[in-house]
């Protein structure tokens, strides 16, 4: 069964270490996929990604 975890990083270090630590856990990185944006994303954007996921009315304060 697949499964999906999704994460809105701070930095794209954090991004990294999540790499890292998917990797020393055993995943391969076809496994997973991390996906950047080089442009800053709003509060607002990142709210609606949150809910769409998540189905909830969680409110991000970044």
């Amino acid at each position: 069964m697949a499964s999906i975890i999704t994460g809105l990083f701070r930095s794209e270090s954090q991004s990294k270490k999540i790499s890292e630590d998917l990797e020393n856990a055993g995943f391969n990185t076809s496994e997973y996929i991390i996906y950047r944006h080089e442009e800053p994303i709003s509060k607002e954007e990142k709210t609606w990604l949150w809910q769409f996921f998540f189905k909830d009315d969680t409110r991000l304060e970044y």
